[in-house]
């Protein structure tokens, strides 16, 4: 089955993020690695992948929450009023 558009571009994004948290993951290790020693490395991973989860987490429920209360508390409605 071929993918459609939608489908493309939803995978694009997806491959963008996952790369760019990696991405800031290695430079956040040398960082930290050149200021603090290589001993703190393994610390800042926990914190680095604890911190992306938590992210996740509040990325999600935020969403959750612009959905049900609508932009700044506002309900938007399917049809426009007429009021």
């Amino acid at each position: 089955m071929l993918l459609g558009r939608a489908d493309c571009w939803s995978a694009s994004a997806r491959c963008s993020a996952y790369s760019t948290i990696l991405g800031w993951c290695q430079y956040g290790e040398k960082c930290a690695a050149y200021l603090l020693g290589d001993r703190f490395v393994p610390v800042y991973r926990i914190i680095y992948v604890a911190t992306v989860m938590l992210g996740c987490m509040v990325v999600q429920t935020g969403n959750e929450a612009g959905d049900q209360a609508g932009v700044a508390g506002m309900r938007i409605s399917p049809t426009p009023s007429t009021a």
